[in-house]
């Protein structure tokens, strides 16, 4: 037996467990990029110890649903300029669950007893538009 078997045998290098930590919780209602980047802006500054390096939940429970897609990217960029860092999104339709994983925004289940739908990303890869 090698080193690094007896050692995986012995020591596990890490161990998953659950915890109930405290988030920010953003309430999105609608995205629009100026108007998102000023406001964001306006609250650090009130309170900029405050939010230094905060992580961030994203709800899109409040959102309207024919709100146009989400540049979760976009967001993402504009939170961390200011030191708040989306860590996951809640809420949201299979489209905004996808392009905030892409994005690299998991999510989180809307109620803690559900268990998150299980995405067929084969269904919807093959559903996304294809840049020529």
């Amino acid at each position: 037996m090698t080193f690094e078997e007896t050692s995986v045998l012995l020591e596990p290098c890490f161990q998953l467990k659950g915890s109930r930590l405290p988030f920010t919780m953003l309430e999105l209602y609608y995205y629009d990029y100026s108007e998102f980047n000023q406001r964001l802006e306006a609250l650090i500054k009130q309170a900029p110890g405050f939010f230094r390096e905060t992580p961030l939940v994203i709800s899109l429970e409040k959102l309207d649903s024919k709100h146009p897609p989400i540049d979760f990217i976009e967001l993402t960029e504009v939170c961390r300029a200011y030191g708040v860092h989306p860590i996951a999104i809640k809420g949201g339709s299979d489209t905004q669950l996808l392009t905030a994983l892409v994005a690299g925004l998991p999510s989180i289940p809307t109620n803690p007893a559900q268990k998150l739908a299980r995405l067929d990303y084969d269904q919807i890869n093959a559903e996304l538009p294809r840049s020529a």
